[in-house]
């Protein structure tokens, strides 16, 4: 599957969470104090999650089993030859909203959300370090009224930072608010969907003071074709304002695609790119 992907020509390449049973899991095997509970849906969506139960305070496993056989999945990857490597995990808001605190061990959900980030951004930074880049799963961004200044400096600023680029927060079920927005780190590469982005204009300006964007141009929740003109033009006509649009992809998981249409959405994105790039 991922050398056929390679064969239409993406540039950047995942193991798309073919070992993955969701965002969450395996991913919290390598964290102490943590159980799967019970299936909820993943937003508003035909897609299901375990949420999490919380048992004491959470914290990073010495051993850690699911980061090490990812990274020997990806030492095999690199023989396909893409010009980047990518994983995803779960960003510390999203994971935190369906965590369940059982034993109420945490004062606040913005506790939890903070040694969640701890967690996340360690594991983050060895995988940069084993020269992969990392996409963090946020659509609670789009949603939450929770967020301070001070938090949003604890989790984003001070965790994720540093890393730079090489993180992709990637936000979709719509587009975070300009609060939010305001609040976020400009030297992250920040995903978006543009579904949400032409219908929220007054946000574009906001956008330009990012170093990277990461547009989500295809539609993954649609078995409808996108127009490759329409595409185009979208992506010329937020250049034009300014936007610095770094990589083009999905506005989400391909989870909600039948195979035989997220391989055609494929080649249309390739397609968008080479078109752009003459």
């Amino acid at each position: 599957m991922l050398k056929k992907l390679k064969d239409i020509g993406l540039d950047v390449g995942s193991d798309l969470m073919y070992f993955d049973d969701d965002i969450f899991y395996p991913f919290i095997t390598d964290i102490q104090n943590v159980e799967r509970g019970w299936l909820v849906r993943y937003y508003d969506n035909n897609y299901f999650v375990r949420n999490i139960v919380i048992k004491s305070k959470i914290s990073l496993k010495t051993t850690r089993p699911w980061f090490t056989e990812k990274i020997g999945v990806y030492q095999k990857l690199s023989d396909l030859g893409f010009s980047e490597y990518i994983v995803a995990l779960p960003g510390p808001l999203t994971i935190a909203n369906y965590s369940i605190d059982e034993a109420r061990v945490y004062v606040s959900k913005s506790q939890i959300m903070i040694d969640y980030a701890r967690i996340i951004a360690e594991i983050a930074e060895s995988y940069i370090n084993n020269g992969i880049r990392v996409e963090l799963h946020e659509p609670e961004l789009c949603f939450t009224s929770q967020l301070t200044n001070e938090l949003i400096r604890q989790i984003y600023v001070d965790l994720f930072s540093p890393l730079g680029e090489k993180v992709h927060l990637v936000t979709y079920f719509g587009v975070p608010n300009l609060e939010i927005l305001n609040l976020l780190p400009r030297d992250l590469t920040l995903g978006i969907e543009a579904i949400s982005l032409e219908k929220s204009r007054e946000i574009f300006d906001k956008l330009k003071d990012f170093s990277s964007i990461r547009l989500g141009i295809v539609d993954s929740r649609n078995t409808k074709m996108e127009k490759i003109d329409d595409l185009i033009s979208l992506v010329f006509k937020l250049e034009d304002k300014g936007i610095h649009i770094k990589y083009l992809s999905f506005n989400s998981m391909t989870e909600f695609l039948p195979e035989v249409i997220a391989y055609k959405k494929v080649k249309l994105l390739k397609r968008v790119v080479e078109a752009i790039k003459h």
